[in-house]
């Protein structure tokens, strides 16, 4: 049955109000689609950074320290032994035993050290050096203990460069030097002898030529 003219102006007003609210409807439900759409990508990038730390922390296998959590360097102790001093060194061996019950990684350890008196390191006093006049560019410096010193002080020597003069290594020196000899091969050639040093590297300095003149 077809509606009169007169009742579609009155359906009208009705049939606007229902598409302008089916519009207002569509237009609230596509942002929450679009919200939704994010935080779901959000979480998926989430959940695959923690998968990807997970993996890459198995992968990397056991820490230091054997793995099983206990990373710290275990302290050892040790039963302490002294020996006795040694005069012509003036040194003393101690020796380091594991006590029971230690690890395995606890080695006895053997050391050297200075001889003590009294549970206390000797103290040395000396005199003044003695120095001895230059020698091959060389001076020796000598310490002599302070009377009433302890005997385990020994003196001291020690050699040091002089000043202004720097120790030749291996010098020459030579004789005086001879005559010319006759000419050979228009060249004439004269020597002088090696008095000290080494004779390999004198020896290109004892011989001298020149050219004969007509």
């Amino acid at each position: 049955v077809r509606s009169s003219p007169v009742q579609r102006r009155r359906d009208f007003p009705r049939s606007l109000h229902k598409a302008k609210t089916s519009h207002a409807t569509l237009s609230f439900l596509v942002p929450l689609s679009v919200q939704q759409t994010r935080k779901m990508r959000h979480l998926y990038l989430f959940t695959l950074v923690i998968l990807l730390a997970v993996c890459q922390q198995s992968l990397a296998g056991p820490r230091r320290g054997g793995g099983n959590g206990k990373g710290k360097r275990q302290k050892c102790q040790f039963d302490i032994s002294r020996g006795e001093c040694d005069p012509a060194t003036q040194k003393m061996t101690i020796t380091k035993t594991p006590k029971e019950g230690q690890p395995d990684s606890c080695q006895t350890r053997t050391l050297e050290k200075p001889c003590m008196k009294n549970g206390k390191k000797t103290k040395c006093q000396y005199q003044k050096p003695t120095i001895t006049p230059c020698t091959d560019g060389q001076r020796v410096l000598t310490r002599q203990p302070l009377e009433g010193s302890d005997p385990a002080c020994q003196p001291k020597t020690r050699t040091r460069p002089c000043r202004g003069q720097k120790p030749k290594k291996n010098p020459c020196k030579f004789g005086p030097w001879g005559d010319f000899g006759d000419c050979v091969d228009g060249m004439k050639t004269r020597t002088r002898p090696i008095v000290s040093g080494d004779q390999a590297k004198c020896a290109a300095k004892t011989t001298k030529t020149k050219r004969c003149k007509n």
